[in-house]
């Protein structure tokens, strides 16, 4: 469809292996219904839909902040956050952190009068697999002056994940803090996701992996 490229991603209970490229498919987004020509599968719960099958190496906190649509992407080395104040986007796609790790990921202060997404990603989809986090520190205040309801979501990995997520071997060390202060409204908090929101259509899957850090 579109020249897009299909990877089949079968989640087994003791992790996940690539099957293979498919030729046909019966669906053409990410987390379709249909099954697959001659599978006993379905798409929401067994493939995910890579825009490429070329593989985007990230090495760097900016390739961190490019990563855009679903690729195939993994980790060179350990990426060093310290000094930044992370605002991280929307993740799609497969990310395979290769053992390494996002070091000083961090935003200590307040937000004022808008929702706050804290983590590496803002929301996010598709598969994250071996990646470890190391002295993640949020200390932050959400303030409301109108009135009005505001959300604060945090998570060293994904501040809010709405289904479709497979997370294997990742960890958030003890050197980790996630402390949040919202007298307006609603806070999620969690190790590696804030919120999670998953249906038997959409899960959200975690598989050994652990948090450390204090929330």
């Amino acid at each position: 469809d579109n020249n897009r490229y299909y990877s089949k991603i079968k989640y087994l209970s003791g992790g996940w292996t690539t099957v293979g490229a498919l030729s046909t498919v019966e669906c053409h987004n990410a987390y379709a219904s249909k099954s697959f020509t001659g599978e006993d599968v379905y798409c929401n719960n067994s493939v995910y839909v890579l825009a490429s099958k070329d593989i985007v190496y990230i090495s760097k906190a900016e390739d961190l902040l490019a990563m855009n649509g679903n690729r195939h992407y993994v980790l060179t080395n350990d990426i060093d956050l310290s000094g930044m104040e992370w605002h991280g986007g929307a993740f799609s796609g497969f990310l395979d952190g290769n053992g390494y790790s996002i070091k000083g990921m961090s935003f200590v202060g307040s937000v004022t009068n808008e929702t706050a997404y804290l983590g590496l990603f803002k929301t996010g989809t598709g598969i994250v697999n071996d990646l470890h986090f190391e002295e993640v520190t949020f200390i932050v205040d959400l303030v409301s002056t109108t009135g009005a309801t505001y959300y604060m979501y945090a998570g060293a990995l994904i501040a809010d994940a709405s289904g479709g997520l497979i997370v294997t071997d990742c960890s958030v060390d003890k050197y980790s803090v996630i402390d949040l202060k919202n007298e307006a409204s609603y806070i999620y908090g969690g190790g590696l996701v804030g919120r999670v929101q998953a249906s038997m259509r959409r899960p959200v899957v975690f598989d050994s992996c652990t948090n450390a850090g204090k929330i």
